[in-house]
């Protein structure tokens, strides 16, 4: 797989006005269950998906955190529920290694760097509830009323 492709991706998402906060949120979800299917259970020739869907992940949780510390009262609202998380699920499965290689056709390197992808994903998302919580500390009444 050409890593550039997928940075490539991630500009067009993060240059892409089209796509609205709600539908980040939404996808989100829909992403988050997609992912921890593709680790617990890797199906053949789908590695670009997980790795794409991870960079996906990434930047929506990116894109909230930013309306967060712009302290977008209806963000912040929306969002409760999901980060009551202590983790996203798909950070929660030890995947078996041997099963991604055997599946995606993947190298010792193509694991570790899906590692690393998934060690930014729970730095990304610590990030958010850091923010989330900062924000919204003392002011509840504000947020959620």
């Amino acid at each position: 797989m050409c890593s550039c492709h997928v940075y490539s991706f991630v500009l067009f998402l993060v240059s892409s006005p089209t796509l609205g906060i709600c539908d980040v949120y939404s996808d989100i979800v829909d992403i988050e269950t997609r992912l921890a299917h593709n680790i617990s259970s890797p199906e053949t020739g789908s590695g670009f998906d997980l790795i794409e869907d991870i960079e996906v992940f990434n930047n929506h949780v990116f894109r909230i955190k930013q309306e967060v510390k712009r302290k977008n009262k209806t963000v912040i609202k929306s969002i409760k529920e999901l980060v009551a998380q202590e983790v996203p699920e798909f950070l929660t499965f030890h995947s078996n290694e041997t099963a991604l290689r055997d599946a995606f056709n993947w190298t010792y390197s193509q694991i570790t760097a899906l590692n690393y992808l998934c060690i930014h994903s729970k730095y990304l998302w610590d990030d958010l509830k850091k923010w989330y919580d900062t924000v919204t500390y003392g002011n509840e009444q504000f947020y959620f009323n």
